[in-house]
């Protein structure tokens, strides 16, 4: 019995000898070296006394696989002896126990179940099961584990460029639905379902913790071993409370990792994930590489889908497919969400036609490498441009000099080839000559003050996308100064006027002899906003070239006066200035008179002989009744520096006065009733429209060749529109664009025939009639009235549409002919004026009774200034401008049946009246045009205003705005023009 006992002790003694030292042996690893530390694929390997232990780059300890001895007594080969040695020899995932020689043994499993159970590890390789993972990680002695994410999802098939390419245009066709649902009872997976709901994606926002999970079956040494464990936990637990507000990253970090009494599972007893990873299952960070080297989506705001505008209809496609991925809609698609979409629309069982997947779409798509995608890197992968316009850039101002070369640039992003349009029509149909497009560009050989105005880029496929860019066009400037010569006694005092125009205003300076003046000292003193230089006594030193330099952004412009200062005794020439006049017809001849001392220097009756044939021998016809001599004038207009031409309607014939000698140099005759005149300088042509009879079905155009040159004219008929010799007898109207400043010279003329609504062209240079007419059919406008807007070069055409419906206003571009702009306004304007420089505009609403003062900028743009309503006819408008107050122009209205004349301030919008003036004359006594009550402004110079009367013309100061000369012997003033002898 005794030895009985004794055996049996010696087996417990040496059964326990096993235990422990099976015990202390899962605890130890051969290492490399004692203090040394290698480096395999990012991997830090520490060697430790007891383990070896691995840190990733991101702070992450685990163990790296090595393999470990159970040394036990045996005794021979025992099947169950070796059963029972593996049992207390615990292995590491993707290892598996084997005996040799008595010694149990961990080595890395040679093969693994078929499960189809597909995991993504954190070296970013897709593997079948989580086996297959673990074995991977034993064979290269890397720390591999599951990265809780399907990004590596792509790798599972081959996926060249065409075959992405087919499954990109499968995706876009297959594409029926705006955003799925999730089902409410979703197809069973051997994988769950990231949610059933929408929420946020674990991919996307950062979790806490997970719940434990339970082995479904525990291993008995489990439940021996679960005591320590759960201690372990426990202490985990305690020390990663505090640790959930840092970074997941940094809890890694400090966190404590304990390996004692820590078991070692066998993959043979885990098909699946409820116990891989047994041990670590209890405290869990859901925090991988990506945290560590990516930055989450959280990090950037995903771009506002509403504000992303594409190119084509593939992008709205694209939209919808971004749509349906992105199930919890926080802007980014992730491969939780793909996996979803999958599993959603069975995707998974379905025969790969294609081998490409969603998760090659999320993998080539994601172009910064932050593991999601956004709409514009789905988009870029599928190749649709992205149009972006700057919201600081969709109306760009841009200023350009005229004369000089200018690029426009289209600032719509994504689009190189936009489409441009000025008002609103093609610019490659346009017509305009000097422009060029290429693209995005525009080039401007040369910029014209009518090239002003709004220009547009437009999307070629996507027309509600565009940029205004608006063109300012400077003038440069021009200074003007009078007198030019003066001659004056010592003592005397001295004045110098300075007129300068130009876009914009420009600045004046003064200079004597060239040198800068000195207006500090007294001796000159400069007036009316830098127009005026004044001497009050000057002396013989005084003598000096004095110049008017005007500057602005677009050039400089100089002027030189030259001021005598002589003594008495020496004084030859006391002034020598030019004499402007006005140039008054009236019913008992004309006379010419000078306002600035009212004085009238010439008075041509009647009755005095005129040139030409000997009937016609005089002034004006004698009266079959009474033989009294009556003149009936209908226009008149100076033409160059030598001559006023005046129509006599009822003797069919043009009177020439010669403005030096003062006295009718030629007639001319004409058809019968000649009526309106107008004159153009750059061609100096003198263009008559003659009504023939007052039912005007017969009006005719006739020209005057070389108006200014002295010698013998005639009129002559411009060439017919069908090219023969028979004359046109429809013309109702006519109108040539003003020429000044902003509009040097003049190309064609416009042409309205009686109850035609067209408008026909003609060159000035060859009075030949164009084959491309303006068809206004389909505005109901009958041609009335032009008037031309230089900035911007804007035709303004005023319609009759019916005897008592009030006239409708037509916008035609000067340059390609086309109509852009329609005004169906029923109460809409009668007539426009526009002043000398083209800075200001009034329109004329008689069926309203008001008429509005505009102000035009650099691009052309009307800005509305002032509103005037009134209680009579508008019979004429006449502007003064002048840039001595510098606040703007003064506008003057005259009434067709009040005496009064009213004045405003287009600055302030001030509104005056000048009363006490000779009535107008009757209507009915006037029937060549329906100004009865004509407004002459002189020069810049002079500054005066002369309105003809019944009984008499009236000469208004324009710097006082009163009556400072009053014609009272003259009767039925008709026709007044200022002629200076200046160009």
């Amino acid at each position: 019995m005794g030895k009985v006992a004794l055996k049996s002790l010696l087996f417990l003694l040496l059964a326990v000898i096993a235990l422990s030292h099976s015990a202390s042996s899962s605890q130890r690893s051969k290492v490399n070296g004692k203090g040394k530390q290698s480096r395999q694929d990012d991997i830090n390997v520490i060697s430790t006394k007891d383990s070896t232990v691995s840190s990733l780059d991101g702070g992450r300890r685990s163990i790296v696989h090595k393999e470990s001895y159970a040394k036990t007594h045996h005794w021979g080969f025992n099947r169950h002896r070796d059963a029972n040695l593996c049992r207390f020899k615990r292995c590491f995932p993707g290892q598996k126990c084997v005996v040799e020689r008595g010694l149990a043994k961990c080595m890395c499993r040679v093969h693994c179940k078929a499960v189809k159970k597909p995991v993504c590890g954190n070296d970013g390789q897709f593997y079948t099961n989580p086996c297959e993972m673990h074995r991977a990680a034993c064979l290269s002695s890397r720390d591999i584990y599951d990265s809780r994410n399907r990004d590596c999802f792509y790798k599972q098939s081959e996926c060249n460029t065409e075959d992405f390419l087919a499954m990109q245009n499968s995706l876009l066709a297959s594409i029926t639905f705006d955003q799925p649902e999730m089902p409410t009872n979703p197809k069973p997976s051997s994988a769950p379902l990231r949610r059933q709901k929408r929420g946020a994606s674990h991919h996307h926002k950062k979790k806490t913790s997970s719940s434990p999970k339970a082995s479904s079956t525990p291993h008995p040494m489990d439940e021996a071993l679960m005591p320590s464990i759960q201690a372990t936990l426990d202490d985990n637990a305690i020390l990663a409370e505090p640790l959930l507000a840092q970074d997941p990253l940094s809890a890694l970090e400090t966190m404590p990792v304990k390996f004692d009494d820590a078991p070692l599972l066998d993959d043979d007893s885990i098909p699946n994930d409820d116990t891989i990873g047994h041990v670590f299952s209890e405290v869990t960070f859901e925090t991988t590489e990506q945290t560590a080297l990516n930055p989450s989506p959280d990090s950037r705001e995903p771009p506002n889908q509403d504000d992303i505008i594409t190119s084509d209809a593939r992008g709205d496609d694209v939209k919808r497919l971004f749509r349906s991925l992105d199930l919890d809609e926080d802007g980014f698609v992730g491969s939780e969400e793909i996996h979803e979409v999958t599993l959603m629309e069975g995707l998974e069982d379905k025969p790969a036609v294609i081998p490409c997947t969603l998760y090659h779409l999320l993998h080539y798509a994601d172009g910064n490498d932050d593991r999601s995608i956004d709409l514009l890197e789905l988009l870029s992968i599928f190749n649709v441009t992205v149009l972006h316009l700057d919201d600081d850039k969709r109306v760009l101002d841009v200023c350009s000099n005229a004369g000089a070369s200018l690029t426009l640039q289209c600032d719509i992003q994504g689009e190189n080839s936009p489409v441009w349009r000025r008002y609103n029509y093609d610019l490659r149909l346009y017509g305009a000559d000097g422009i060029t497009i290429d693209g995005s560009l525009v080039y401007f050989n040369s910029v014209d003050p009518s090239a002003a105005g709004n220009y547009t880029c437009h999307a070629r496929n996507r027309p509600d996308i565009f940029q205004v860019i608006r063109l300012s066009v400077f003038s440069p400037p021009t200074a003007q100064v009078f007198p030019q010569t003066q001659h004056r006694l010592v003592g005397s005092s001295v004045t110098v006027t300075c007129h300068v125009s130009g876009v914009p205003p420009p600045r004046i300076t003064w200079l004597v002899n060239g040198e800068g003046l000195e207006e500090t000292d007294g001796r000159y003193i400069v007036m009316g906003n830098h127009t005026e230089i004044h001497i009050n006594s000057a002396v013989v030193s005084d003598s000096a070239a004095y110049s008017c330099f005007a500057s602005n952004a677009a050039g400089h412009s100089e002027e030189i006066a030259a001021v005598f200062i002589e003594e008495e005794n020496d004084m030859s020439v006391i002034d020598s200035r030019t004499q402007g006049a006005y140039f008054a017809f009236h019913d008992g001849g004309f006379l010419i008179a000078i306002p600035r001392s009212c004085e009238v220097v010439r008075r041509v009756a009647a009755t005095e002989t005129v040139p030409g044939l000997l009937r016609q021998n005089k002034l004006c016809r004698a009266s079959l009744t009474d033989g009294s001599r009556r003149c009936t004038w209908s226009s008149a207009v100076a033409v160059g520096a030598r001559f006023v031409y005046a129509a006599q309607p009822l003797e069919n014939r043009i009177i020439v006065v010669d403005i030096t000698l003062q006295r009718v140099a030629e007639v001319i005759a004409t058809d019968p009733l000649p009526i309106t005149m107008q004159y153009v300088a750059s061609t100096d042509q003198l263009f008559v429209l003659c009504w023939v009879d007052e039912s005007r079905d017969r009006s005719t155009l006739q020209v005057v060749y070389a108006a200014s040159v002295p010698g013998t004219h005639s009129a002559a008929q411009i060439q017919p529109l069908d090219g023969g010799n028979r004359a046109d007898f429809s013309v109702l109207n006519f109108f040539v664009p003003q020429e000044g400043i902003l509009n040097t010279k003049s190309r064609h003329g416009f042409v309205a025939h009686k109850n035609e609504q067209t408008i026909y062209k003609f060159d000035l240079t060859t009075l030949l009639y164009d084959e491309d007419v303006i068809d206004l059919q389909i505005y109901n406008c009958v041609p009335e009235s032009f008037s031309y807007q230089p900035i911007g070069g804007q035709l303004h055409v005023t319609c009759a549409t019916g005897d008592d419906k009030p006239p409708r206003s037509v916008v035609i571009d000067y340059s390609s002919s086309m109509v852009v702009e329609v005004d169906h306004d029923v109460s809409d304007y009668s007539k426009e004026y526009v002043s000398k420089s083209a800075r200001n505009m009034v329109r004329v609403f008689p069926h309203e009774q008001e008429l509005i003062v505009f102000n035009v900028s650099a691009a052309g743009q009307l800005c509305q200034d002032v509103v005037l309503h009134t209680n009579f006819a508008v019979a004429d408008v006449a502007f003064e401008e002048s840039s001595r107050s510098g606040s703007g122009a003064t506008v003057y209205v005259s009434s067709k049946h009040q005496g009064d004349l009213m004045y405003l301030n287009a600055a302030t919008g001030s509104v005056e009246l000048i009363d006490n003036l000779s009535q107008p004359s009757e209507v009915n006594l006037y029937p060549w045009s329906a100004n009865n009550r004509q407004l002459v402004p002189s020069s810049w110079y002079d500054r005066h205003i002369a309105v003809g009367g019944r009984h008499g013309i009236d000469i208004i100061s324009a710097d006082d705005n009163e009556v400072v000369c009053r014609l009272s012997d003259v009767t039925g003033t008709s026709a007044i023009v200022w002629a200076d002898g200046e160009n």
